[in-house]
């Protein structure tokens, strides 16, 4: 009798034990499928980082890059004006290749500044770009830095392409509060009428960078991976300054660019250099003579 009940209880045991360990392992189960579930959402959502674009100019520079990035699915909006502005909206940006004469026809967002300004106004903080491509010709440039005040964010990073060395340092001065990066663009291009562009040669890349390592920021790798996933080889410089002279070394060969012009940069180049040297050797003296009075 005794032995018999000591049996029963120890069967009960077991199956108590049994259900607590099949409990455990099915609470384990859905707390590894959830944990995974919410670390693939996460890293769905990295992945799928969208960054909003405006392009201020719609030129064989901005349309060009405009074109190829809206047709890759990115969030681009173009600034352009008049005609050119008007055959946008109504009919999308068209681009013939002249290399073998095919073209192409993409629907592109496009707006003039008064309009996208108000756009902005209306939708608040969160509709304002990520990033400002500026595609203008030189002597536009100071145009548009009221136009960036009013539509740009804090995080918001700038980065003029416009093929005159020195041109973010000059924009870096006006826009103080923003990080405004270098670039050049290598594609010929241009414009042939309203609402199409005509593009001569495969050649399509874009290099830019900060000037100063501590000024870097994670999202100019994004910006890059932009580029490429439209087809762009965005280049994502360590020495901007050293490759955007050399960019205006071919540009100067190809007659692109006038010789003085070439002169200028490398003297601005040169300027810093001794510049950066000078600041260096301060430097240098101040720990000499901090050692020598310890």
């Amino acid at each position: 009798m005794f032995i018999r009940e000591n049996l029963e209880f120890m069967i009960k045991l077991q199956e108590k034990e049994s259900r607590y360990i099949a409990e455990t392992k099915c609470l384990q189960i859905a707390w590894r499928s959830s944990h995974l579930h919410n670390a693939n959402e996460k890293e769905t959502e990295e992945e799928n980082i969208i960054m909003k674009y405006v392009i201020i100019g719609a030129g064989g520079t901005g349309g060009i890059l405009g074109f190829y990035m809206t047709k890759a699915g990115k969030d681009v909006t173009l600034i352009a004006r008049n005609a050119h502005l008007a055959a946008m909206k109504e009919q999308g940006l068209t681009v013939r290749h002249l290399w073998d004469g095919t073209t192409e026809t993409v629907p592109v967002k496009a707006e003039n500044m008064e309009t996208y300004e108000s756009m902005i106004a209306s939708a608040g903080e969160a509709a304002k770009p990520d990033v400002i491509l500026v595609c203008v010709k030189g002597y536009s440039l100071d145009n548009t830095v009221p136009f960036v005040q009013k539509i740009a964010k804090k995080s918001t990073i700038v980065i003029p392409i416009l093929n005159i060395y020195g041109t973010g340092s000059r924009l870096q001065k006006k826009l103080p509060e923003l990080l405004v990066t270098d670039g050049c663009i290598y594609v010929s291009a241009n414009i042939e009428g309203p609402g199409a562009l005509v593009q001569h040669g495969k050649i399509l890349r874009v290099v830019f960078g900060v000037r100063e390592k501590s000024e870097f920021r994670e999202e100019l790798k994004e910006i890059a991976k932009d580029f490429s996933d439209s087809g762009i080889s965005g280049e994502l410089s360590e020495n901007i300054r050293r490759d955007a002279l050399e960019a205006f070394k071919k540009m100067q060969k190809a007659s692109e660019i006038t010789e003085d012009e070439l002169k200028l940069a490398e003297k601005d180049l040169q300027k810093m250099t001794d510049d950066h040297c000078k600041e260096l050797d301060k430097l240098l003296d101040t720990k000499e003579k901090e050692l020598m009075s310890v």
